[in-house]
C-alpha cells in the first residue's frame, strides 16, 4: 500500500469514526461519485485545454524560458491556441505560455458536465 493509499485510508477512518452503517454507506457513495465527477472534469479539461498541460513536457531549457516569462511554444501554435481560447470566452495564454485563467477553464468543464451540456457553443 502506497503512502497516498494509507493517507486516504486514514482520512476515511477519521471521517466515518462516529457514523452509523447507513451513514458510512452514504459517505462512501458520495465519495465515489465525487471522485468520478472530478475524473470526468479532468478528462474534459485535458481534451479541451491541452495547452494548459504543455508545461509537463518542458525540458530544462523550456522550463527556464517560462521562469523568465517567455513562452517556449511556437508563435503559430500560440496564436491558434489563443484564438480558440478567446472564441470560447477565455483569456489568451500569458507571455510565459501558461494560462492566466486556468481555474476558469476548469470550472467551465465542471459546469458542462454538471449540466450535461457537453456540446460546445
Amino acid at each position: 500500500m502506497s503512502a497516498y493509499e494509507r493517507a486516504l485510508k486514514k482520512k476515511r477512518a477519521e471521517a466515518i469514526q462516529n457514523m452509523t452503517e447507513e451513514e458510512i454507506k452514504i459517505y462512501d457513495l458520495t465519495y465515489r461519485l465525487q471522485k468520478e465527477f472530478d475524473d470526468m472534469v479532468s478528462r474534459l479539461h485535458q481534451a479541451l485545454f491541452p495547452e494548459e498541460y504543455d508545461f509537463l513536457l518542458d525540458d530544462g531549457v523550456d522550463a527556464d524560458m517560462r521562469r523568465h516569462g517567455k513562452s517556449p511554444m511556437s508563435e503559430e501554435y500560440t496564436k491558434a491556441v489563443n484564438a480558440r481560447r478567446v472564441k470560447m470566452g477565455f483569456l489568451p495564454l500569458g507571455e510565459d505560455g501558461n494560462p492566466v485563467d486556468g481555474e476558469a477553464t476548469r470550472q467551465y468543464c465542471a459546469d458542462r458536465i454538471a449540466s450535461r451540456d457537453l456540446l460546445l457553443k
